[in-house]
């Protein structure tokens, strides 16, 4: 029940302040940053696209995005004594969502492509058995690894939900644009603690994946003319 705030906030002293979402606000306001608050929605470093850059396609499609875990020299280097974003849990975070597809198609025979993104661009820093892991489910076709400067915008708005491993900000991309977007713990063993907006849920553990990548699949599926 205690929150540790970053201790710099504090000392923000700007006359304007462009957030996300109404939460934060009030998070900047009550650690004493100065200013005016501007909630505007997703701030990223482009516009979306006219035209998508992932290619239209007929097939159902699930947008993932992970957080590239580091090596733990790397890890503990940042002052990380337990590091959530760990080999284990990233490989089981995409573990669960390929099998919980696979389920899926085989009920409703069809094909579901999974396209995921890298949350940061894979440096000397990151950890290659997850990195290497990745690319063999890619190179299999068990999934669709983008390019990191993949436009989020066009990647999630061409997707019947996204999942992102908690509590990374693509999720807040997808339910600004009305895409279902679900946080997903793979281990079952954090604390919901996030900023609830209307779209997006938290699904703890492979059962409650489950049933939210269905739930959106019919959703998408009844919205289709």
């Amino acid at each position: 029940g205690v929150r540790s705030y970053l201790p710099n906030h504090r000392y923000i002293e700007v006359d304007h302040i462009w957030v996300w979402t109404p939460g934060f606000a009030h998070y900047l306001n009550k650690v004493g940053a100065r200013g005016t608050c501007h909630v505007v929605g997703p701030i990223l470093w482009y516009l979306p696209e006219k035209t998508t850059s992932i290619g239209r396609t007929p097939v159902p499609r699930i947008s993932v995005f992970d957080v590239t875990p580091m090596t733990p020299a790397s890890a503990h280097r940042f002052g990380l004594l337990f590091n959530y974003y760990s080999v284990e849990n990233t490989i089981a975070f995409v573990r669960d969502i390929l099998a919980v597809r696979d389920d899926l198609e085989e009920r409703h025979r069809c094909r579901i492509e999974v396209l995921i993104k890298h949350k940061r661009t894979p440096t000397g820093i990151h950890d290659r058995a997850y990195l290497d892991w990745i690319r063999a489910m890619s190179e299999s076709g068990r999934i669709r690894l983008v390019p990191p400067d993949t436009n989020i915008y066009s990647m999630v708005s061409e997707s019947i939900v996204a999942v992102t491993i908690p509590y990374s900000s693509p999720a807040y991309v997808a339910a600004a644009l009305g895409i279902p977007s679900i946080f997903y713990d793979p281990t079952g063993t954090l604390v919901p603690s996030y900023e609830e907006v209307h779209g997006l849920q938290y699904a703890a553990g492979i059962s409650d994946l489950r049933t939210a990548l269905n739930a959106a699949f019919e959703a998408s599926t009844t919205t289709q003319p």
